[in-house]
Protein backbone atom coordinates (compact mmCIF):
# COMPACT_ATOMS: atom_id res chain seq x y z
CA UNK A 1 0.00 0.00 0.00
CA UNK A 2 2.38 2.76 0.69
CA UNK A 3 4.25 1.44 -2.61
CA UNK A 4 1.11 2.33 -4.14
CA UNK A 5 0.40 5.32 -2.59
CA UNK A 6 3.93 6.76 -3.86
CA UNK A 7 3.08 6.10 -7.28
CA UNK A 8 3.65 2.77 -7.82
CA UNK A 9 1.79 0.13 -9.90
CA UNK A 10 0.64 -3.02 -9.11
CA UNK A 11 2.87 -4.80 -11.39
CA UNK A 12 5.88 -2.68 -10.79
CA UNK A 13 5.05 -3.28 -6.61
CA UNK A 14 4.72 -6.77 -7.47
CA UNK A 15 7.70 -7.32 -9.24
CA UNK A 16 9.98 -5.46 -6.58
CA UNK A 17 8.63 -8.28 -4.20
CA UNK A 18 9.60 -11.01 -5.59
CA UNK A 19 13.24 -9.68 -6.19
CA UNK A 20 13.54 -9.69 -2.46
CA UNK A 21 14.87 -12.86 -2.49
CA UNK A 22 17.55 -11.45 -4.62
CA UNK A 23 18.28 -8.56 -2.99
CA UNK A 24 18.30 -9.69 0.58
CA UNK A 25 21.76 -11.41 0.54
CA UNK A 26 23.15 -8.02 -0.62
CA UNK A 27 21.92 -6.12 2.36
CA UNK A 28 24.22 -7.74 5.66
CA UNK A 29 26.68 -7.41 2.99
CA UNK A 30 26.68 -4.02 2.38
CA UNK A 31 25.92 -3.19 6.03
CA UNK A 32 28.94 -5.44 6.48
CA UNK A 33 31.15 -3.34 3.69
CA UNK A 34 29.88 0.10 5.53
CA UNK A 35 31.35 -0.89 8.88
CA UNK A 36 34.36 -2.58 7.27
CA UNK A 37 34.84 0.87 5.48
CA UNK A 38 34.04 2.96 8.88
CA UNK A 39 36.42 1.33 11.07
CA UNK A 40 39.35 1.60 8.38
CA UNK A 41 39.11 5.15 8.11
CA UNK A 42 39.00 5.54 11.68
CA UNK A 43 42.68 3.23 11.89
CA UNK A 44 40.75 0.03 13.68
CA UNK A 45 40.59 -3.55 12.77
CA UNK A 46 37.72 -4.91 14.59
CA UNK A 47 37.27 -8.54 13.59
CA UNK A 48 33.80 -8.56 15.19
CA UNK A 49 30.57 -6.19 14.99
CA UNK A 50 28.24 -5.97 18.24
CA UNK A 51 30.39 -8.62 19.26
CA UNK A 52 30.11 -11.56 16.69
CA UNK A 53 32.28 -12.73 14.11
CA UNK A 54 31.34 -11.22 10.42
CA UNK A 55 29.95 -14.36 9.24
CA UNK A 56 27.68 -14.91 12.67
CA UNK A 57 26.68 -11.04 11.51
CA UNK A 58 26.14 -11.85 8.39
CA UNK A 59 24.45 -15.35 8.51
CA UNK A 60 22.03 -14.13 11.31
CA UNK A 61 21.20 -11.24 9.57
CA UNK A 62 20.06 -13.15 6.35
CA UNK A 63 18.27 -15.18 8.07
CA UNK A 64 16.45 -12.85 9.67
CA UNK A 65 15.51 -10.52 6.80
CA UNK A 66 13.97 -13.76 5.10
CA UNK A 67 11.83 -14.93 7.93
CA UNK A 68 10.37 -11.23 8.01
CA UNK A 69 10.85 -10.69 3.90
CA UNK A 70 8.63 -14.45 3.56
CA UNK A 71 5.25 -13.29 4.02
CA UNK A 72 5.41 -10.59 1.74
CA UNK A 73 7.17 -12.55 -0.90
CA UNK A 74 3.99 -14.93 -0.34
CA UNK A 75 1.34 -12.37 -0.85
CA UNK A 76 2.93 -11.09 -3.96
CA UNK A 77 3.60 -14.24 -5.21
CA UNK A 78 -0.27 -15.83 -4.77
CA UNK A 79 -2.01 -12.60 -5.72
CA UNK A 80 -0.60 -12.85 -9.18
CA UNK A 81 -3.12 -15.80 -9.57
CA UNK A 82 -6.19 -14.35 -8.43
CA UNK A 83 -7.56 -13.30 -12.11
CA UNK A 84 -11.27 -13.76 -10.51
CA UNK A 85 -12.76 -10.23 -12.12
CA UNK A 86 -14.39 -10.72 -15.78
CA UNK A 87 -15.41 -8.07 -17.66
CA UNK A 88 -16.61 -8.13 -21.50
CA UNK A 89 -14.75 -11.35 -21.84
CA UNK A 90 -11.70 -10.17 -20.33
CA UNK A 91 -9.79 -11.01 -17.19
CA UNK A 92 -8.45 -8.65 -14.79
CA UNK A 93 -6.76 -9.03 -11.27
CA UNK A 94 -8.85 -9.68 -8.25
CA UNK A 95 -5.87 -7.77 -6.32
CA UNK A 96 -5.77 -4.46 -9.06
CA UNK A 97 -8.68 -4.16 -11.09
CA UNK A 98 -7.26 -2.12 -13.30
CA UNK A 99 -4.80 -5.07 -14.64
CA UNK A 100 -6.27 -7.19 -17.36
CA UNK A 101 -4.84 -10.48 -17.09
CA UNK A 102 -4.50 -11.35 -20.66
CA UNK A 103 -3.39 -8.61 -22.29
CA UNK A 104 -1.36 -6.31 -20.17
CA UNK A 105 2.74 -5.64 -21.02
CA UNK A 106 4.83 -7.38 -18.50
CA UNK A 107 2.22 -9.12 -16.98
CA UNK A 108 2.90 -12.47 -18.06
CA UNK A 109 6.68 -12.16 -17.11
CA UNK A 110 4.90 -11.66 -13.66
CA UNK A 111 3.37 -14.61 -13.57
CA UNK A 112 6.29 -16.12 -14.35
CA UNK A 113 8.35 -14.83 -11.85
CA UNK A 114 5.53 -15.79 -9.71
CA UNK A 115 5.73 -19.24 -10.41
CA UNK A 116 9.12 -19.60 -9.95
CA UNK A 117 8.99 -18.28 -6.61
CA UNK A 118 6.04 -20.37 -5.93
CA UNK A 119 7.96 -23.49 -6.62
CA UNK A 120 11.59 -22.51 -5.24
CA UNK A 121 11.85 -19.61 -2.36
CA UNK A 122 8.66 -20.07 -1.30
CA UNK A 123 8.92 -23.98 0.25
CA UNK A 124 12.58 -23.56 0.14
CA UNK A 125 12.26 -21.35 3.27
CA UNK A 126 10.32 -23.31 5.36
CA UNK A 127 11.68 -26.47 4.34
CA UNK A 128 15.40 -25.27 4.64
CA UNK A 129 14.52 -23.95 8.74
CA UNK A 130 12.94 -27.10 9.41
CA UNK A 131 15.74 -29.56 8.04
CA UNK A 132 18.14 -26.93 10.10
CA UNK A 133 16.26 -27.92 12.98
CA UNK A 134 16.15 -31.08 12.82
CA UNK A 135 19.91 -31.79 11.91
CA UNK A 136 20.83 -29.93 15.28
CA UNK A 137 17.50 -31.66 17.36
CA UNK A 138 19.81 -32.85 19.93
CA UNK A 139 22.04 -29.77 20.46
CA UNK A 140 19.31 -26.98 20.41
CA UNK A 141 19.54 -26.36 24.09
CA UNK A 142 23.30 -26.67 24.91
CA UNK A 143 25.13 -25.70 21.94
CA UNK A 144 25.86 -21.90 22.38
CA UNK A 145 27.26 -21.80 18.89
CA UNK A 146 23.25 -22.83 17.63
CA UNK A 147 21.78 -21.02 19.99
CA UNK A 148 23.38 -17.68 19.75
CA UNK A 149 22.42 -18.15 16.17
CA UNK A 150 18.75 -19.76 15.84
CA UNK A 151 17.41 -19.50 19.37
CA UNK A 152 14.84 -17.26 17.84
CA UNK A 153 13.17 -19.68 16.04
CA UNK A 154 12.53 -22.50 18.17
CA UNK A 155 13.52 -20.95 21.82
CA UNK A 156 9.49 -19.73 22.54
CA UNK A 157 8.99 -23.84 22.27
CA UNK A 158 9.16 -26.87 24.63
CA UNK A 159 11.99 -28.30 23.59
CA UNK A 160 9.97 -31.28 22.10
CA UNK A 161 8.43 -28.63 19.51
CA UNK A 162 11.17 -27.00 18.42
CA UNK A 163 9.36 -27.43 14.61
CA UNK A 164 6.41 -25.53 15.67
CA UNK A 165 7.25 -22.02 13.93
CA UNK A 166 7.69 -23.78 10.32
CA UNK A 167 3.72 -25.02 11.54
CA UNK A 168 3.16 -21.03 12.29
CA UNK A 169 4.61 -20.44 8.66
CA UNK A 170 1.95 -23.07 7.29
CA UNK A 171 -0.64 -20.85 8.90
CA UNK A 172 0.75 -17.20 7.21
CA UNK A 173 0.74 -19.22 4.15
CA UNK A 174 -3.17 -20.79 4.32
CA UNK A 175 -4.33 -17.10 5.45
CA UNK A 176 -2.51 -15.37 2.57
CA UNK A 177 -3.52 -17.59 0.14
CA UNK A 178 -7.27 -17.02 1.43
CA UNK A 179 -6.69 -13.62 1.46
CA UNK A 180 -5.12 -13.19 -2.06
CA UNK A 181 -7.69 -15.81 -3.79
CA UNK A 182 -10.69 -14.88 -2.49
CA UNK A 183 -10.22 -11.25 -2.02
CA UNK A 184 -12.99 -10.49 -4.14
CA UNK A 185 -15.43 -12.73 -2.60
CA UNK A 186 -19.02 -11.89 -2.23
CA UNK A 187 -20.52 -14.94 -0.76
CA UNK A 188 -18.50 -15.46 2.65
CA UNK A 189 -15.99 -17.71 1.41
CA UNK A 190 -12.81 -15.64 2.79
CA UNK A 191 -14.72 -15.66 6.01
CA UNK A 192 -15.04 -19.26 6.34
CA UNK A 193 -11.97 -20.28 4.93
CA UNK A 194 -10.38 -18.14 6.98
CA UNK A 195 -12.01 -19.44 10.21
CA UNK A 196 -11.38 -23.08 9.41
CA UNK A 197 -7.58 -21.92 9.16
CA UNK A 198 -7.53 -20.42 12.59
CA UNK A 199 -9.92 -23.30 14.18
CA UNK A 200 -7.74 -25.74 13.01
CA UNK A 201 -4.26 -23.89 14.12
CA UNK A 202 -6.19 -22.95 17.54
CA UNK A 203 -7.18 -26.93 18.18
CA UNK A 204 -3.73 -28.05 17.56
CA UNK A 205 -2.25 -25.73 19.52
CA UNK A 206 -4.43 -26.60 22.65
CA UNK A 207 -3.26 -29.84 21.94
CA UNK A 208 -0.26 -29.80 21.63
CA UNK A 209 0.35 -26.74 23.74
CA UNK A 210 3.84 -26.10 22.38
CA UNK A 211 4.60 -23.06 24.65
Amino acid sequence: PLLGCIGFSFVTQTAMLLALPLVLPLVPFLLLSGWYLLKLCRGQRHQTIFGVDKEHFYANSLLNLSYLAWPAVVGAALSVFDCGIAVGGERYLSSDSSVACDSDAGFGSLRIAAAIACATVIPAFPIGVLRLLRAHAGELQTNDYFRSRYFFLYGGFKPEFYWWDVLVMARKFALIAVSAWLGDDTHGYQVWAGLIVLQVSFVLQLHFSPY
